[in-house]
């Protein structure tokens, strides 16, 4: 009978019940999954592979058990062919042995169990949950953002090795590794279902050429693989990656413009964000406060390219609009919702802007004249102050238009602006100063 082999993976998670990806390592966390692993190796006792339908994160997981307790996960490379199997196997569980273990374990490195099964090929692909999720809403959504150097580097590399790939052995060695570099570099924070496809099939072809040079750069791929299926890189994503998405240039100007276009309505708008995030599929949108957890899922839902790009996008304009808000990054219900004419909703704003605050604070105003006072707030802030001149010529020229626009923008808002009193904004000495905005 055919032999497959399956590498168990997650052995940390197992022995520390209470940890999860992306927390750092305790020492007694790290001696915990070491012992684990040393009592696997001695023992050797039987495995049984399962479906785990319950998974938080994958729905697809098939776990891997022994004398009553959970040891780990197949790794994600081979969970399609674990699940084939699983599928043909009369109670739909499989009887493995173990062969081997890796038993170094350290921050980062979790070590894994190498499993041998005895079953037939499997005579159909069997399509998995993932495999079923629709994504035709989002698919019909268009891109938010523009493509960045990492997603423009990563297309010109699939275009490449996609050529070179199917001649492997006659490939330009140099070529081909520098384009392996490249793909591997700029994918590296890629979550969609393209991109785990393409790994594998890259992994495949290197690891069929004839010439062991060739075979070896698959080690990295290899490797990229691993982390992402041990959840190291996903947790990496809830940290560094997605906090520089957050600053990075084009999500700040697609943030100031969509809030221009809404009038500063912030409550408005992410009422109007969760109504398109309430359509994810899974019930994603109930992992809106942790990143990480959606971040996650979204990887192993198997999300097309095309569907991720505008998800993750709407989730960072959540999360942007949570923070202008002041309100931590949870699910809302309807009775949630603030109304966007408290007084308490307007941002914080430069101290050069305090005379226009200190007159919202004692007037009366109705909503609409809020409204409007904190479009020409927001506008001020964002697309003058910073980035103003030093050059005092140049600030009293854009100055005068500053005041035309200012003006217009209070008016859309039914505002009479008094100018007896003078400019709005004045300028002297290089120094900004505001004028009363509304008499």
């Amino acid at each position: 009978m055919p032999t497959t082999t399956f590498i168990i993976r997650g052995v940390h998670y197992a022995a520390n019940p209470d940890t999860y990806a992306g927390k750092p390592e305790t020492n007694q966390e790290l001696a915990n999954t070491r012992t684990m692993l040393q009592w696997i190796d001695h023992d050797r006792p039987a495995v049984v592979l399962m479906n785990d339908p319950g998974n938080p994160r994958n729905p697809d997981a098939v776990m891997a058990r022994t004398m009553g307790k959970r040891i780990g996960f197949i790794c994600d490379e081979k969970v399609q062919q674990a699940n084939d199997l699983l599928a043909e196997s009369k109670l739909h569980k499989l009887m493995a042995r173990v062969v081997a273990v890796d038993a170094v374990v350290k921050p980062k490195q979790h070590g894994h169990v190498v499993i041998e099964v005895d079953a037939d090929t499997p005579t159909k692909h069997v399509p998995t949950m993932a495999s079923n999720i629709n994504w035709d809403y989002w698919l019909r959504n268009q891109t938010l953002l523009p493509p960045n150097e990492d997603a423009l580097a990563q297309e010109e590399a699939e275009f490449m090795l996609s050529t070179m790939l199917n001649h492997t052995d006659t490939a330009n060695l140099s070529h081909l590794k520098t384009y392996i570099d490249i793909w591997l570099e700029s994918s590296r924070h890629d979550l969609s279902r393209e991109a785990r496809e393409m790994r594998t099939t890259y992994i495949d072809r290197l690891e069929a050429a004839a010439k062991p040079e060739i075979r070896e750069l698959a080690i990295g791929l290899k490797r990229q693989r691993a982390s992402i299926c041990g959840n190291f890189e996903l947790g990496g994503h809830s940290g560094e990656w997605f906090k520089s998405q957050l600053e990075s240039q084009p999500l700040q100007a697609l943030w100031r413009g969509w809030r221009l276009e809404n009038e500063a309505q912030l409550w408005a708008m992410l009422r109007q964000i969760d109504k398109k995030m309430r359509l994810l599929p899974g019930d994603l949108y109930n992992d809106v406060g942790d990143v990480g957890a959606m971040l996650s899922r979204l990887y192993y839902m198997k999300t097309p390219r095309r569907a991720l790009q505008p998800i993750l996008a709407l989730l960072m304009l959540r999360h942007l609009t949570c923070n202008e808000l002041g309100i931590e990054m949870q699910p809302m219900t309807e009775q949630d919702y603030g109304c966007d004419s408290l007084i308490t909703n307007l941002p914080e704003i430069p101290t050069t802007l305090g005379r226009m605050m200190d007159y919202v604070k004692i007037s009366n105003l109705t909503s609409t004249e809020l409204n409007a006072i904190k479009l020409c707030i927001l506008w001020l802030r964002d697309d003058y102050l910073n980035n103003v001149s030093t050059d005092i010529v140049q600030l009293a020229d854009k100055t005068d238009r500053l005041n035309l626009n200012l003006e217009k923008q209070a008016a859309k808002g039914g505002i009479h602006i008094d100018t007896n009193h003078g400019p709005i904004v004045d300028v002297d000495k290089g120094e900004l100063k505001l004028n009363r905005l509304l008499e």
